[in-house]
């Protein structure tokens, strides 16, 4: 019977507002050697899944920043919006 092969490996990635996340990666291997899965702990995935929302958010952000910025009062968008819900 096969059993996967666990391997740790430590690693910094980026500095958050919380400092510096060190994760602990667990490879699953195959029994080639090849790697095939990685397992990270609760707290790591939420620290990446963080990362990544916030990297959206600033990539957004820019976008948004280099368009026209085209300003509306509350009473003509909120026609706009009633007028796309009836289509």
């Amino acid at each position: 019977m096969y059993l996967p092969l666990w391997l740790s490996i430590n690693f910094v990635i980026s500095k958050s507002k919380q400092g510096f996340m060190t994760l602990n990666p667990q490879y699953v291997t195959d029994k080639r050697g090849k790697k095939v899965a990685v397992q990270l702990s609760v707290k790591e995935y939420a620290y990446l899944i963080d990362e990544l929302e916030l990297k959206e958010d600033v990539k957004a952000y820019d976008k948004a920043m280099k368009r026209k910025q085209v300003f509306s009062s509350f009473e003509d968008a909120v026609k706009r919006v009633k007028s796309a819900r009836k289509k």
